[in-house]
C-alpha cells in the first residue's frame, strides 16, 4: 500500500515565487486583479481551504490585505471565479475585498498563504479585526504554504 506524501501547495500562474516581482495587474493602484494560484494535494481531513495576503514590511505591524475563506476543498485552484465561492474576511483598512499590494516606498515582501482547516465553515462576527480572523484560521489549521512574492516602488508616492 502506497501513502501520498506530496506536499500540500500553493502555486503562482502569473509569476515566479520569490525571484520575480508582483506583476502590476495585481497591484492596488493597477487593475487590483486577483493572482491565479493552483493548488494540490490537499489533505484527506481538511474540510475547507482560507488564503491570506500580508505585507509582511509594512510600517508598524503587518498589512492584512486580503482574507478569504470558507473555500470548498474540491476547488483545484484559487481563480477571480472560485474566490466567489468562499467568504471575505476584514483586511487591515476593515474592507472586505482583495486589496493588492500597495507599497509607499521601497521593497515589500507579500505573502499569500494557503490554509487547509479542520472545519467546513467558520463563522467570525462580521466586525472582527483582520488580525483576530487570521488567529481564528491559524487556530484551526492543519496544514498550510506560502508563496512570497515582492514589489518595489521606485521613490516614494502620496495618496491623492
Amino acid at each position: 500500500m502506497s501513502v501520498n506524501v506530496e506536499k500540500f501547495s500553493l502555486e503562482p500562474t502569473q509569476f515566479k515565487a520569490k525571484v520575480e516581482e508582483l506583476p502590476d495587474e495585481f497591484h492596488f493602484l493597477n487593475e487590483n486583479e486577483i493572482p491565479v494560484f493552483k493548488i494540490s494535494n490537499i489533505p484527506n481531513d481538511a474540510k475547507s481551504l482560507a488564503i491570506i495576503l500580508i505585507d509582511k514590511d509594512a510600517p508598524g505591524d503587518e498589512m492584512i490585505y486580503w482574507i478569504l475563506y470558507n473555500l470548498p476543498i474540491n476547488i483545484d485552484q484559487i481563480d477571480p471565479v472560485t474566490v466567489l465561492l468562499g467568504d471575505l474576511g476584514n483586511n487591515s483598512v476593515f474592507e472586505r475585498k482583495y486589496y493588492g499590494p500597495n507599497p509607499v516606498e521601497g521593497k515589500h515582501r507579500y505573502i499569500f498563504t494557503l490554509f487547509a482547516l479542520k472545519v467546513e465553515k467558520l463563522t467570525p462576527s462580521l466586525d472582527i479585526k483582520a488580525s483576530d480572523l487570521v488567529n481564528l484560521i491559524k487556530s484551526n489549521m492543519i496544514e498550510k504554504d506560502e508563496v512570497e512574492t515582492y514589489v518595489e516602488i521606485k521613490g516614494s508616492y502620496a495618496f491623492a
